[in-house]
């Protein structure tokens, strides 16, 4: 008995591994084996794959494009398969295929036939399989079918589909297409013998036959066509153009002319033709490329177009370019008189031309030397000849006088970041810019009398003449519409200015992540192109409060000495042998137990000040908040809350990044500035990039052209830009203003993104202290003449100390492990301040009065 039931258990036990031997089946190809082992571990033993294994078995979609597999077996297996892409491979044959499959892409491998295609298969392609010479059966449903580069002819398999709605049969060696179904919408039949097209469906939205041997295109075209590429064909005319078309590609044939454009066109690629005219173009055309025609004119130029390519041609004027224009080549025509050029241009090409003398300048004319052409002026025969509309408005330079003779020769560069104002009759101010990286500036205005400033004040530069000084009285009228040469010559201050312009964070400020806080400090006059304090030695210390340690310096930047709590000093043998912009930067960890809102605050202070003939800007405090969420494009203020009447500046900071998935060729920003601000104080401070700079109205502008900034997928880092700028409120505000503003920033051609809105409020100071938060605490004597004694209530222990004006700018900072502190504001004015006390209880705050 014992021995019978033994034998019964070991044939069951044979059994069950008989079984269950026939639930896996050996998948023969290597590379498919792994991708089996990565994306269905679980189903998968070695190369034994478990068929019944419910990854398997229900698993809609398999992609291994690319994985150089030459055998595809087991895919069989996959009963529940939709959407299998297997191009990219190594793959001479396909196994039998499950009757689930809709979607087969097939493309780019070594297959020599195909399996009988499920019934149910909507989309094939098959592109680039050579050898293929048939298609076993044609799924009744299919509605779309790839063949281009196989040997497939579908004139053998007529009438096709009518489900049929897209069709792609390039390099396919067609000299006559198949019948066409009923119901098709895009065709594309490129690269093959075909010399005449039949007649179309009406249906069809999208037509390339590019490389083919067309010398006419179906008139009409269908309908419903919203996309045409026929480029590199024989073409001489192409038919009426249906109303639904946006973009038409027809480069490289030999169209004589265009019936119409339609509307809605924002793309027309012709250039390679014989085309000696076009037709009125588009409103709504953002990109023109006509270059290598015949052209002698161009249409009135849509208000949106941005990208204009007619060089080639014979043209001998231009239409009035628009304020969109981004990119203009009209270079080797006949053109002797231009429109106005926009500042918007990047680098526009116009040379090989007959013209002498150029409406106006542009900074980034400076890219193929335009800027040595004198502007056209009435009645100059000499330069302007050919009698071209005089520019409207002031233009000149500014310049390091080397040798101070008033004038600027050929080897005196121009000065950058000059600003440059336009004063009406009774000097009030109209608008502003700063002159480029060659020195070059432009203001346009009407007829009337002007006054052009150069804003010496408190800069370390000055005029190097008494006449004409820092100013230039002008008078522009219908006869004298344009005045140039309205040139500075500039020399340094005696003396030097060593101070800070600003200070920047970049990057997260969110507890546990490291951030850059930039600094601008040293000689001022490197940021105009001087070098105004040659031999002069001392320090610049930067003291930081708030969540955050230190964490070292980016690369580049100096390594400082720490002279305290996160106070770090630079010193300096020779203020000109350091970079304004790049040497002081730290890096900085912020805490993670920091909570957003909670302010991290600068002070940065530089010496010496004796011989400093402007030690205003010796000393900055700036603080910034951490945060809890991260906005790419945003807009900050500093200070936030100010006192009634304060007189300071706003500092501004427009924060963008390019988030898309490839580079930002322009970026513009257009700041509407808040009619309670002055605009006269207006100045620039800081940018990440080259730009240009505008101030017309109470609108801002800048413009960074040809920025080609990289996408954050690809360069996180090098995708951040941003612009500062400082401004100062109108005197005498009352407690109530809120002083708003919104910026509105444009990567190339998309819509604007709008940032946040920033908030500056005039309040009367009422803060005693934060209850049931910050320490007890209390001063005295208070009223004071500036020493006082801070105390904490009770046993609490005293950990960080700050005092604040009251248009937030923070002023002085100590730190001690005791509850009493002795403080000295002797060297500050009469007044009120706010004493802030920190420690691991909270924070609070008194009122101090200064006699």
């Amino acid at each position: 008995m014992t021995r019978i039931t033994l034998l019964l258990s070991t044939v069951l036990i044979f059994s069950a591994n008989i079984g269950s031997s026939q639930n896996y089946v050996t998948i023969p190809d290597a590379n498919f084996v792994n991708w089996l082992n990565t994306v269905h571990p679980a189903c998968m033993n070695g190369n034994q794959m478990d068929i019944d294994c419910p990854g398997i078995q229900t698993a809609t979609m398999v992609n291994v494009a690319g994985y150089s597999i030459s055998n595809l077996s087991g895919i069989e297996h996959f009963t529940s398969l939709v959407v299998l892409n297997c191009s990219m491979n190594q793959l001479t044959f396909l196994p039998s295929l499950p009757e689930s499959l809709t979607n087969l892409n097939c493309a780019s491998n070594q297959l020599t036939s195909l399996p009988d295609l499920p019934e149910g298969l909507l989309v094939l392609n098959c592109f680039g399989n050579q050898s293929v010479t048939t298609l076993p059966n044609i799924p009744p449903g299919l509605q779309s079918l790839t063949t281009s580069g196989t040997s497939i002819n579908l004139n053998n398999y007529v009438p096709l589909p009518e489900s049929l709605t897209t069709l792609k049969i390039t390099h396919g060696n067609y000299s006559v297409l198949p019948a066409l179904p009923p119901n098709l919408e895009a065709l594309e039949c490129s690269y093959n013998p075909i010399g005449e097209l039949p007649e179309l469906p009406s249906t069809i939205t999208s037509l390339i036959c590019i490389g083919n041997q067309l010398t006419s295109l179906p008139d009409p075209l269908p309908p419903a066509l919203e996309f045409l590429n026929c480029l590199d064909n024989s073409i001489t005319a192409v038919p009426e153009l249906p109303e639904t078309m946006t973009q038409i590609q027809c480069q490289n044939n030999q169209i004589e002319s265009f019936v119409n454009f339609a509307d809605g066109m924002d793309y027309i690629i012709a250039h390679n033709n014989q085309l000696s005219e076009l037709p009125d173009l588009p409103s709504s055309l953002t990109i023109l490329e006509c270059y290598n025609n015949q052209l002698t004119s161009l249409p009135e130029l849509p208000s949106l177009l941005n990208n204009l390519h007619c060089q080639n041609n014979q043209l001998t004027s231009l239409p009035v370019i628009p304020q969109s224009m981004l990119v203009l080549n009209c270079s080797n025509n006949q053109i002797g008189c231009f429109p106005v050029f926009p500042s918007t241009l990047a680098s526009p090409n116009i040379l090989d031309n007959p013209f002498i003398c150029l409406p106006n300048y542009i900074p980034s004319m400076g890219v193929f030397g335009l800027l040595e052409y004198p502007l056209c002026e009435d009645s100059d025969l000499v330069n302007n000849p050919l009698g071209c509309t005089s520019a409207a408005g002031v233009s000149g330079f500014a310049f390091k006088d080397s040798n101070t003779d008033c004038e600027m020769i050929n080897d005196e560069s121009g000065m950058h970041n000059v600003s440059i104002r336009l004063l009406d009759a009774q000097t009030d101010f109209m608008s502003s810019t700063t002159t480029g990286g060659n020195g070059v500036y432009f203001l346009s205005a009407e007829d009337g009398a002007f006054t052009v400033q150069v804003d010496t004040l408190n800069k370390p530069f000055q005029v190097s003449c008494e006449d004409p000084g820092a100013e230039h009285e002008v008078e522009l009228d219908s006869s004298n519409s344009l005045i140039q040469n309205l040139d500075f010559g500039l020399i340094c201050k005696p003396g030097f200015d060593v101070g800070v312009q600003g200070i920047l964070p970049l990057g997260w400020v969110f507890p546990g992540q490291e951030h850059e806080l930039r600094i601008q400090a040293g000689d001022f006059s490197q940021w105009f192109g001087l070098n105004c304090a040659q031999g002069v030695s001392g320090e610049v210390t930067v003291s930081v409060s708030g969540p955050v340690s230190y964490a070292g310096t980016p690369p580049s930047a100096m390594t400082p000495e720490l002279t305290g709590d996160n106070q770090f000093t630079y010193f300096l043998a020779d203020f000109s042998e350091v970079s304004f912009n790049q040497s002081f930067r730290l890096l900085f960890t912020t805490d993670t137990t920091a909570q957003a809102d909670d302010l991290i605050c600068v002070t940065v202070s530089v010496l010496p000040e004796e011989g400093d003939y402007n030690p205003t800007n010796n000393t900055m405090q700036f603080c910034y908040p951490v945060v809890n969420s991260y906005d790419p494009n945003m807009k900050t203020a500093w200070p936030g809350d100010v006192e009634p009447g304060f007189d300071g500046y706003f500092n501004y900071t427009v924060y963008f990044q390019n988030t898309g998935n490839a580079p930002a060729f322009n970026i513009r920003i257009a700041d509407t500035l808040d009619n309670q601000l002055d605009l006269s104080t207006f100045e620039v401070i800081n940018y990440s990039h080259d730009m240009l700079t505008y101030l017309h109205g109470n609108v801002a502008t800048f413009r960074f052209n040809n920025i080609m900034l990289p996408d954050s997928t690809t360069d996180f880092e090098g995708s951040i830009g941003y612009v500062q700028y400082r401004i100062k409120p109108l005197a005498d505000l009352p407690a109530g203003t809120v002083i708003e503003n919104t910026a509105h920033i444009y990567f190339d051609f998309n819509e604007a993104i709008i940032t946040n809105t920033t908030e500056n409020e005039f309040v009367v100071p009422t803060m005693v202290f934060e209850r049931g938060r910050g320490p007890a605490m209390q001063i005295f004597p208070n009223p004071g003449t500036g020493n006082y004694t801070l105390e904490l209530k009770g046993n609490n222990e005293l950990m960080w100390v700050e005092v604040y004006n009251l248009s937030g700018e923070r002023l002085y900072a100590q730190s001690t492990a005791d509850n009493r502190i002795e403080l000295n504001l002797t060297a500050f004015p009469a007044g009120m301040y706010i004493v802030r006390a920190q420690n691991t209880s909270g924070a609070g705050h008194l009122k101090v009065v200064k006699q």
